[in-house]
């Protein structure tokens, strides 16, 4: 069950943090909340005029209302608040608190902090945790029916998906650099509507180099598909992207993949040199071995024993190249 998001959390221990400093401190949900003693008045007002003009996340939602929480600062239990905003679905935005103290004693200052605290996003579990499969319960993906046609979408990059027409005719891949779509993981809820506008959605082919670490490339693994089967769960037609590293990941890199059915893949950059050319056939032929896929989405140039069953994607550079050469008049 989603965790519920906290709207007022109590000041920091004496000491973790100076007044005006920044600090992590993980929480659930995206508020905006702050406490200034005794007036709500100057509490809005300092709303109004510091916080657009610093912070940028989070989307105002409401009027500005009251709330209370506790401080065990000075024994004292006494704070007001201001809260302004709600979370916005699958975004992750500030938490503002400004603890106030009850009476100091005589001859003490009383003081005033304000900390800031940036929400964490928990890796999406707070809107969906998937049981999973394999060592590391990676995400399972159920496979489309085999009568689904991939090859009668026009597939285009998703970096070109807000300005397409006719998007029911085509389908998204991500076989783009990964800045292009990591936006889809920060706030997955904010794609749900458009992807479902799509054909078919490939899942998002977070990069698995094989000079990064391990830990790295599983957590890619799981990321595309925890938004797979998320997208699933909103009825989106999914085709899972099959991606591999070197042969260690041979282990865990197909799991959540559905077997006789239709997968995407990608061979730009591994075509250029019989180095790279073997490894990456030493990785399909592994994942046609325990996937058995009945038709292929295929991004880049497909060495001819491959060449069944296959529908082609261009590569989006060679498109840029061909209009370039069609413009200057050379075809």
């Amino acid at each position: 069950m989603p965790r519920q998001p906290a709207r007022l959390k109590s000041a920091p221990p004496e000491g973790t943090a100076a007044p005006g400093r920044f600090f992590m401190r993980p929480a659930v949900g995206v508020r905006g909340s702050f406490a200034v003693r005794g007036s709500w008045i100057a509490g809005i007002v300092f709303y109004l005029l510091f916080f657009p003009a610093r912070f940028k996340s989070g989307r105002p939602h409401h009027i500005p209302y009251p709330v209370t929480g506790t401080t065990r600062a000075h024994g004292g239990p006494k704070i007001l608040g201001i809260s302004c905003f709600d979370p916005p679905p699958g975004a992750a935005g500030v938490y503002i608190s400004a603890p106030v103290w009850p009476e100091a004693p005589e001859g003490r200052k009383k003081p005033v902090r304000l900390y800031f605290c940036f929400m964490l996003n928990f890796e999406n579990l707070d809107k969906v945790t998937f049981v999973g499969v394999g060592q590391y319960n990676i995400p399972q993906i159920e496979p489309l029916p085999t009568e689904f046609r991939v090859d009668k979408l026009q597939w285009i990059p998703f970096n070109y998906a807000k300005t397409a027409k006719d998007r029911k005719n085509k389908g998204i891949h991500f076989f783009v650099d990964d800045y292009q779509f990591v936006r889809l993981w920060n706030r997955p809820g904010d794609y749900v509507s458009l992807l479902s506008e799509f054909g078919a959605v490939c899942t998002p082919d977070f990069s698995l180099y094989a000079d990064t670490p391990k830990a790295l490339q599983i957590y890619n693994h799981y990321r595309k598909h925890w938004l797979g089967a998320y997208w699933q769960m909103h009825g989106i037609a999914v085709v899972p992207t099959i991606c591999w590293s070197t042969p260690d990941t041979y282990d865990w890199c197909f799991d959540g993949e559905p077997t006789d059915g239709i997968v995407a893949v990608s061979s730009v950059g591994t075509q250029n040199n019989t180095e790279t050319a073997r490894a990456f056939e030493c990785g399909w032929e592994e994942a046609v071995k325990k996937l058995r896929p009945a038709q292929i989405l295929w991004y880049g140039r497909c060495p001819e024993k491959y060449d069944w069953n296959v529908t082609k994607i261009k590569p989006h550079y060679d498109e840029i190249v061909e209009r370039r050469t069609v413009k200057s008049g050379i075809i």
